[in-house]
């Protein structure tokens, strides 16, 4: 291309008269910045002297892009400096290039060329490279300009998508399937391969370009057509799964046919696909094979409702105690699915401790023996089931034990349950190990910071962070640790977090540890939880990928084939060149100077003023424009000076309208033959065959040795499968691709495969076999038929193959035989007698057990009456009700009853006896299946238990009632014991207390004395002497005396109050202790409730954001009641406290109201008059003689949630609690009912309901003269 002249103005920094040089200089930098921009290496080289008949061609430019492209750089083909442009050009295409170049020039037209050349590191790529030669006046080269771009990936695919096409294309015209392609408007046959041809019986010639109508009979082809139409209609896939069809040359054939409309970009249909299989010798074959297995699934029918249908567990285990078979009973009573305990070991059904006796019980059944035992199983939800086991073991023909049957009787209603295996205090330790072992375990660093900043743990992660192992930080001072981070980011955030209680999350970069930090500080009650990530690296990345990115290049890796235009800020065209201009309705003369709205159509500028914007923002694009006919590839690409500045934007439009179609038609058949090959259901696998040579063996003729000849031998490697191949085997076409069988097979089956392959290559033509292959997990049947693909030359490269698993139809018979063998021996097998029969009672078989135990066998019974047979010849009576109880189960019913039979010499049982009707799918009764059950034992059992069971019952009322005193004993020494050594403390406490309180109350007096005298001294001394000392006055200044003078007394007062306020706490502590008074004394109620209130005021006041509880005292004139202070005063703490736990969660207003009052004898006891509201709480309490003449009564009522009727019933029993574990321990209600009722002889009873608060009221007798010689609790 002609290098741009100095007019080429793109956007004109100089203002006012500007100089030549400046000119000059302008122009170049622009030219230099456009050639830069053009994505692909611009070059002008001379068409020099001849080397081997073809042209150095000596480079006099060539841009820097020449590097990406050949990896040499440009200033190596300059003058031929290092090397010639033309050798690195493939040697293959070197005289291909001169001819087109010659012929360019003789033409003067421009040349376009698509080669090879061989890049510095070796590899070869495909250039384009578009130039045409530069003449002067007399019409003698001068030069070639040109531009050569990289179009390696295209050609590439370009190959990829030919070699595809010639691959499916072998594929599915051997197919063993028809495969046929109609156009969606006339639907004419656009394709049909050799399979159509043998299935339908018309050529490929017959047929191509034809309609339905053109070859076959009319009525066929007008259902054929409606079909056809029907399906493009529903636009969906259509699969037929058997149809008949009726073929000129092998007349009614059955056919498996599938439809699908293949459609365009916009979804509308344009091909028809169809895929036809002839399925005809298999439905016969099928049909035989039904036949002949309808017997035998008869009869394993009858058997699996026997089994299905048992009330027994049925189990049945191989040689290695793995699950066989297990009926719905045994998965039931495990509480496990049929399906779950298939293949299950028999030991994953028990537990350790039966390990040994169950692996003892096995060792047994291997040595042919049968018995009967009790055993306990564990279910799936960790429960136990106690049953009685009948195992017997199942031998093969030859007496070699192949596995065991086992039946199963559930007897767990005979057994306790189980008690509960975990602690909740166990459970909370391992909750809190797991959350320290999860926080050694994390990859970041975690520490855990206090309210005053202090290090309160630190994981592993964070010590190696910080290179300071853990005990060194616990305790220290954050700051003092990171003193650089006081006052910084770092300090804000923290405090951030811990004031507003809301998580932070930000980086930060840590100069001591010289890391980038992510933070994430989270607040908690506790203080403050931090995580820390080193994201050094991250952060590193991310700056070298900001450098990378300023480093970003504009240079294209497209050729601009077509035009090349330049526009300024203004969108004004500064350059217009290509031979492109006229397809597109343009000239240089046209375009140049005008902008983009007076050179292109309206509609054209609103397609293009997007994208020419986007370029003078500095934003690169490329998009594809429809236009006169043609498809376009358009560039648009700033254009920026040395400072990086966008001065001015360009396009570049390649008309890509031939490469377009070719793609387009490539990719439509490619898509037929895709669909075709992706779409067949059954396996499609091809085999590339590559020639070898083998010595062949020596013969003998007239015992002449004659010479050695080679004979061929084939090397097989798999191609590919299709997706049905790989969903049918398992097997990946990627991991297949290249390979050999003996590389992807086991070694007898890679040689069996290679024979068969070997056989198809040598006969020439196409093979069918059947054959038995191994996939993950099964083995599978399989038909599969090998068609040869032959070359020009006829040779045969490849085999295609066809596979169709038919594993169903070779493994029924087998899978039913093995199945009617199995449920005959559960049938022989099981220990109760169990038989099947016809609803009028006519026998037809009996199972072993029955007929050993008549001494009988099968030909002696069947076909016979069942009442008629041995086991029913005791009575007339007996035989009368079985044939009532089989009328009853052939119509319909289930019938159960216990009775008497008889067995071999004369042995007299009693069985559990029952019929079962057998019912088709139209609900008609057509088997009945007898059982009978042994329960001669059971029998008997049950009568000695009965006589048992009342013995039983009289101890465990005993046992009830010695637990009952052990649990109020037990509380009692509980209590007794904390109140003891709760009553020490607190005295111990109060005595500590009460001697420094006592020198400081006696001194303060004297203290406040002593400042007086000191003050008067003070005052004297400023009367007499005003103007003291400037010394003196500046530190009476700094004291602030007067102030000093009127505050002194004042905090001495405040400490003399405060100092009573703590004596009167000790007091109260002492009162509440009387550790002094364990003896019965008239007593201060009122004393005692206000020392509670005085210990329970830190509950009682507001805190952490929630308002106090209202304490209402409403008391009464009450006398000095005898008691024990010590035990009440346990009492009414217990009631207050569960008062305040009650109104912990509760709204305001939380109140408890105390009232006391006396009461005479006859006003009752107190609450008698509202009975509906009282409940007695403790079906134990004792009886107790009539309340004294007169008594006092104590109520202590909340408003909170109120006490639900089932949790009242049980308060005052031991150790009953409705706290979570570790807060309550169930005794303070027990034991205040103890103290009132049973040490006091008064009562405490509970007044509540859901919703309406609580009262507890104590009543309690003024004297106590019976309680002279009781004791404290």
């Amino acid at each position: 291309m002609p290098i741009p002249s100095p007019s080429l103005d793109l956007t004109h920094p100089f203002a006012n008269n500007p100089q030549p040089q400046e000119l000059l200089t302008h122009s170049e930098e622009q030219f230099r910045t456009f050639v830069a921009n053009i994505p692909g290496a611009v070059y002008r080289c001379i068409y020099d002297e001849q080397l081997k008949g073809l042209s150095l061609r000596t480079m006099l430019f060539l841009s820097e892009a020449i590097e990406t492209v050949t990896g040499y750089s440009a200033s190596d083909f300059i003058n031929n400096r290092v090397r010639s442009f033309t050798s690195i050009i493939h040697p293959q295409d070197r005289i291909k290039i001169e001819q087109a170049i010659r012929q360019s020039i003789s033409a003067n037209q421009p040349y376009v060329m698509e080669y090879r050349i061989v890049k510095a590191n070796g590899s070869t790529v495909w250039v384009y490279d578009k130039g045409q030669g530069i003449c002067d006046e007399n019409g003698h080269i001068q030069w070639l300009d040109g531009v050569i771009l990289d179009v390696t990936e295209r050609k590439t695919a370009e190959a990829d998508l030919r070699y595809t096409q010639t691959f499916l294309n072998s594929v599915v015209e051997h197919l063993p399937m028809a495969v046929f392609i109609k156009d969606a408007i006339d639907l004419r046959v656009m394709y049909w391969n050799k399979a159509s041809e043998e299935l339908f019986g018309y050529s490929r010639e017959k047929v191509l370009g034809k309609n339905d109508y053109e070859f076959l009979p009319a009525q066929q082809a007008r259902y054929l057509r409606a079909n056809d139409r029907q399906v493009l209609a529903g636009g969906e896939l259509v699969d037929i799964a058997q149809a008949p069809l009726i073929t000129p040359h092998r007349g009614k054939r059955i056919v498996h046919s599938k439809k699908v409309p293949l459609l365009d970009e916009t979804g509308t249909p344009r091909y028809l696909l169809g895929i036809c299989r002839d399925i005809t010798e298999e439905k016969l074959a099928d049909t035989e094979a039904a036949q002949s297995a309808q017997a035998l699934r008869d009869s394993e029918a009858h058997y699996r409702r026997i089994v299905e249908t048992a009330t027994e567990g049925i189990w049945m285990f191989d040689a290695n105690s793995k699950t066989t078979f297990a009926n719905s009973r045994i998965a039931e009573m495990l509480g496990y699915t049929v399906e779950e305990m298939q293949g299950r070991s028999f030991f994953d059904f028990i537990d350790e401790e039966s390990r040994v006796q169950a692996q003892a019980y096995v060792e047994r059944r291997r040595q042919g023996i049968r018995e009967r035992h009790d055993f306990k199983f564990c279910r799936k939800d960790g429960s136990l089931l106690w049953a009685i086991v009948s195992a017997t073991p199942i031998l093969d023909a030859e007496g070699q034990f192949v596995g065991v049957l086992r039946m199963i009787t559930d007897i767990s209603d005979v057994y306790d349950e189980l008690r509960l295996r975990k602690q909740a205090e166990e459970a909370l330790r391992q909750s809190h190990q797991q959350i320290a072992d999860i926080l050694e375990r994390i990859t970041e660093a975690f520490f855990a910071l206090d309210h005053q900043w202090q290090f309160t743990y630190i994981n592993g992660e964070a010590s190696r962070l910080l290179q300071r192992q853990p005990e060194e930080l616990i305790g220290a001072n954050f700051w003092d640790v990171f003193p650089e981070a006081v006052g910084s980011f770092v300090e804000q955030q923290y405090r951030q977090a811990t004031q507003e209680q809301v998580p932070v999350i930000f980086e930060t970069f840590s100069a001591p540890l010289n890391s980038w930090l992510e933070v994430r500080a989270y607040p908690s009650g506790s203080g403050l939880s931090v995580f820390w990530r080193d994201i050094t690296e991250q952060k590193q990345a991310q700056d070298a990928l900001r450098k990378s990115e300023e480093q970003y290049r504009t240079l294209a890796s497209h050729f601009p084939n077509g035009a090349v235009l330049a526009f300024d800020r203004e969108l004004r065209y500064t350059l217009a060149e290509g031979e492109a201009l006229a397809t597109l309705g343009l000239s240089k003369e046209l375009v140049e100077g005008k902008t983009l709205w007076e050179a292109r159509s309206p509609e054209l500028c609103e397609i293009l003023e997007p994208h020419y914007r986007a370029a003078l923002s500095g934003v690169a694009g490329i998009f594809e424009l429809e236009y006169a006919n043609h498809t376009y590839l358009v560039h648009t690409l700033p254009l920026k000076n040395d400072w990086g500045e966008v001065f001015a934007g360009m396009v570049m439009k390649q008309d890509i309208t031939d490469r377009k179609r070719s793609q387009e038609q490539l990719q439509e058949r490619e898509l037929f033959l895709r669909s075709i090959y992706d779409g067949v259901e059954d396996g499609i696998f091809v085999v590339d065959v590559l020639e070898t040579e083998n010595l062949g063996a020596r013969s003998q003729e007239s015992e002449v040795i004659q010479e050695e000849k080679p004979i061929p031998g084939y090397e097989f490697r798999y191609q590919g499968l299709n997706p049905a191949h790989e969903r049918l085997s398992g097997l990946c076409s990627a991991d297949l691709r290249g390979k050999t069988p003996q590389e992807v097979l086991p070694p007898d089956l890679a040689a069996a495969v290679s024979q068969r392959y070997e056989e198809c290559v040598r006969a020439g033509t196409a093979i069918s076999y059947e054959e038995c292959l191994p996939l993950p997990g099964e083995d599978a049947w399989w038909i599969t038929t090998l068609s040869p693909l032959r070359d020009r030359q006829g040779q045969i490269y490849r085999l295609v193959g066809t596979s169709i698993n038919i594993s169903d139809r070779k493994q029924a018979e087998v899978a039913l035989q093995e199945s009617e063998r199995r449920f005959r021996a559960i049938f022989d097998s099981m220990f109760q007698f169990i038989g099947l029969m016809k609803p009028d009672g006519t026998l037809l078989k009996a199972n072993q057990t029955a007929l050993d135990f008549g001494g009988l066998c099968l030909e002696d019974i069947a076909g016979r009456p069942f009442w008629e047979t041995r086991w029913w010849s005791l009575s007339a009576q007996i035989q009368e009700r079985l044939k009532a109880a089989i009328a009853q189960a052939a119509a319909g019913e289930f019938v159960r009853y216990e009775v008497d039979v008889l067995g071999a010499g004369n042995q007299v049982i009693t069985i559990d006896f029952s019929i079962k009707p057998v019912k088709d799918e139209t609900g008609q009764v057509v088997l009945l299946i007898p059982e009978g059950r042994d329960i001669s034992d059971r029998k008997r059992t049950e009568e000695a238990l009965r006589k048992s069971e009342s013995q039983l019952r009289a101890k465990n009322q005993e046992l009830k009632r010695t637990l009952h005193q052990l649990k109020n004993t037990q509380a009692q020494l509980i209590q007794n014991e904390k109140m003891v050594s709760l009553g020490q403390m607190v005295a111990g406490i109060a005595h500590e207390i009460n001697n420094p309180i006592s020198f400081i109350y006696g001194n303060i007096a004297y203290a406040h004395e002593y400042a007086q005298n000191l003050l008067n001294v003070v005052k004297l001394y400023g009367l007499h002497y005003p103007e003291p000392l400037p010394l003196i006055q500046d530190e009476i200044e700094a004291l602030d005396l007067d102030f000093v003078a009127t505050d002194f007394p004042k905090l001495l007062d405040s400490m003399q109050e405060g100092a009573n306020r703590i004596r009167e706490i000790v007091l109260s502590l002492r009162n509440f202790s009387r550790l002094d008074e364990a003896q019965i004394k008239p007593v201060n109620l009122h004393e005692g409730l206000d020392n509670t209130l005085l210990i329970l005021q830190h509950r009682l006041k507001a805190h952490a954001g929630k308002s106090g509880i209202e304490v209402r005292k409403e008391y009464g004139q009450l006398p000095l009641v005898e008691c024990y202070p010590g035990s009440l005063n346990q009492v009414f703490m217990n009631l207050l406290s569960n008062a305040i736990d009650a109104l912990e969660t509760q709204p305001q207003p939380r109140v408890i109201t105390i009232r006391t009052e006396v009461e005479t004898g006859d006003q009752g006891r107190a609450g008698e008059d509202e009975s509906t509201r009282m409940f007695q709480l403790n079906s134990r309490m004792l009886s107790t003689p009539l309340p004294p003449p007169q008594c006092v009564v104590i109520r202590i009522t909340d408003n909170g949630p109120g006490i639900p009727l089932e949790v009242k019933k049980q308060i005052f029993d031991p150790f009953f609690t409705t706290k979570p574990v570790g807060v309550g321990t169930g005794l303070g209600l027990a034991i205040a009912y103890s103290i009132v009722v049973e040490q006091h002889r008064g009562h405490l009873t509970c007044m509540s309901e859901p919703g309406q608060g609580a009262e507890f009221v104590i009543e309690l007798p003024i004297r106590q003269p019976s309680l002279s010689n009781a004791t404290s609790v």
